[in-house]
């Protein structure tokens, strides 16, 4: 080091940097490019008697801390209902979403439980009772084959056994002609039954996998050759022998020899009675009674019934009493149901369903959609139920030589789609 240089002399390298430069609130750093473009005037708050050099930036970080932990301004009246609302939509679409989740999964799990016992059930068929007009069970029935159709794209056959003109096949989406009618059949059954393949491709589904056999004229006259009771009869085991499910619609009158062949022939029986026509919930216990009295009790005791088109706010319990015998202000006169040992559900209203017009399962609501799961998850469940019972129990001689039909008790047969019952 050269000595009696000056401070000036040594340039910045002679700074002393060890001696703290004192910087007072007028003071800026100069650098290369000039003013420190964050030594402005808003930022330039010192300390009462300064600070020196490096400490600058941390007095910096230090108001930022301060400003941070600093106390939010209250929020005004508007604003706390801006974040009430805000708070209370969140809350609603969380619950949405999780309710939403809920039925989801509800919905596949139900989807797999019928996979699974229509595999295990492998062939049944389904009966839809009640004597009153407008009741639903033309509308329930279809909907059950339609449903069960799409899910398991098994073969499935709705019969139409109602008087009224073509009403399944128009459900079904089909015109008059464009499907096998009960003429038809009645006429060509023996060459039928022989000929499964013609019998099938005779009756082409709809886009929900179900065909139809359908009545395609007024048929109600007691001694029309196509209502004899063997005809019935024959033309439902025809099905039976090619088909894997069967649905059969009835006609009204229960009691009749028509009508009680084609109730004899179903596994399980299903009631449906519409909750907005009071004379139908009412005809509900006079049907099931007098198929007691006709010899069916067994099969009465271990159906479903359904209880279709419930609002919102009804309970479903309380149309239990529909089951008895009740008088116009809907009190019991009679008990019928003390040995009912079915099952007992509820199908909610759907606008798309009420308007009667071709099946659109893709269109209901996912609740009717589950509504209609549980219902035939209940009638396969009872169904096994039903075919455990009977074949736990020794078949009398003579009613083995009658096929498992009889007047006393109902017997479950086994059908195979292509060949004999």
């Amino acid at each position: 080091m050269v000595s009696g240089s000056s401070d000036s002399d040594r340039g910045w390298q002679g700074r002393d940097l060890g001696r703290p430069r004192q910087i007072t609130a007028d003071s800026t750093i100069q650098t290369q490019g000039g003013t420190n473009a964050m030594d402005s005037e808003s930022e330039r708050q010192v300390p009462p008697g300064g600070y020196t050099g490096l400490p600058k930036l941390e007095w910096r970080m230090r108001r930022l801390i301060d400003r941070d932990k600093a106390v939010p301004p209250k929020p005004s009246k508007k604003q706390r209902r801006q974040l009430d609302l805000e708070e209370r939509q969140l809350s609603e679409k969380q619950a949405a979403d999780a309710e939403s989740q809920k039925r989801d999964q509800l919905e596949a799990e139900s989807i797999e439980r019928i996979l699974q016992l229509a595999d295990e059930v492998k062939h049944a068929t389904c009966v839809s009772v009640n004597s009153k007009g407008n009741g639903g069970t033309t509308t329930t029935l279809v909907n059950m084959a339609c449903v069960l159709g799409w899910l398991t794209r098994t073969l499935i056959v709705v019969v139409d056994g109602n008087p009224a003109e073509g009403t399944c096949a128009a459900l079904l989406g089909k015109d008059h002609g464009a499907t096998i009618n009960v003429q038809q059949v009645s006429s060509q059954l023996e060459a039928l039954r022989r000929n499964a393949r013609t019998f099938i491709e005779g009756a082409r589904p709809n886009r929900w996998n179900v065909r139809t056999v359908a009545a395609l004229s007024t048929v109600a006259a007691e001694n029309n050759p196509l209502l004899e009771p063997d005809k019935v009869r024959d033309l439902i085991q025809a099905c039976q022998e090619h088909f894997e499910f069967v649905f059969v619609d009835t006609p009204n009158v229960l009691t009749s020899e028509a009508g009680l062949a084609a109730v004899r022939t179903g596994d399980v029986l299903v009631f449906p009675a519409n909750r907005q026509t009071k004379f139908s919930l009412r005809q509900l216990g006079t049907s099931m009674q007098s198929l007691r009295e006709n010899g069916l009790k067994d099969k009465v005791e271990n159906s479903v019934v359904v209880i279709t088109n419930l609002e919102p706010e009804d309970e479903l319990d309380g149309y239990r009493k529909f089951m008895n015998r009740t008088k116009m202000d809907d009190s019991v006169i009679q008990t019928y149901d003390q040995d009912f040992q079915g099952v007992f559900m509820g199908v909610p209203h759907d606008d798309v369903i009420a308007r009667d017009d071709v099946v659109d399962v893709e269109a209901w609501s996912q609740e009717t959609r589950q509504a209609y799961y549980d219902l035939i998850i209940a009638w396969l469940e009872q169904v096994l139920k039903e075919r455990e019972h009977h074949d736990s129990m020794p078949v009398p001689p003579e009613l083995a030589a009658q096929n498992g039909h009889s007047d006393n008790r109902s017997m479950v047969t086994t059908h195979y789609p292509g060949g004999e019952s």
